[in-house]
C-alpha cells in the first residue's frame, strides 16, 4: 500500500523504520526509498474531500447538529474505559453517520460504524 498521504516528511520515526525493511518490488531497495520514489512519480493532487455522483460536495461544514457535537465531545472527554466494548454506532446517533465529518473520517481512517469506539477516539 502506498500511503503517501499519511507518510509526510515529518514522520521521522516511520521513515527510519521503513529504511530497514526490504522492498517487495526490488530487494536492492528499502521500503523508504520505494515509497519516496512513488511519491515523486505520482504526487498527491487532491481536488476534493467529498465526491458524490461525480460532483464535488461542499465540506466547509461538518454537518453536525447539537446532539452530534455533544456525542463527539463525550467520546473524546470521557476516560477510555467508558468506551470499552462499545462500537462507534453505540456512541453516536444515526444523524452523525450522515454528516460530512463522518464521511471524511471513515474514508481517511477506513472506519465503519461497527468498529471500536476507542479506536475512533484515539484518532480524534
Amino acid at each position: 500500500m502506498r500511503g503517501e498521504r499519511m507518510l509526510e516528511a515529518n514522520y521521522v520515526c516511520m521513515y527510519k523504520l521503513l529504511s530497514f525493511i526490504p522492498s517487495m518490488d526490488d530487494p536492492t531497495k528499502k521500503i523508504k526509498q520505494d515509497t519516496l520514489e512513488f511519491i515523486a512519480a505520482y504526487p498527491w493532487n487532491n481536488k476534493a474531500r467529498l465526491v458524490a455522483n461525480g460532483k464535488i460536495l461542499n465540506f466547509h461544514s461538518y454537518g453536525f447538529n447539537p446532539k452530534d457535537e455533544s456525542e463527539l465531545l463525550a467520546l473524546t472527554s470521557k476516560p477510555e474505559r467508558a468506551s470499552n466494548d462499545k462500537r462507534i454506532s453505540d456512541v453516536f446517533s444515526e444523524h452523525f453517520f450522515e454528516t460530512n465529518f463522518w464521511h471524511m473520517w471513515k474514508t481517511l481512517f477506513a472506519f465503519e460504524p461497527f468498529h471500536s469506539a476507542i479506536e475512533m477516539r484515539s484518532t480524534c
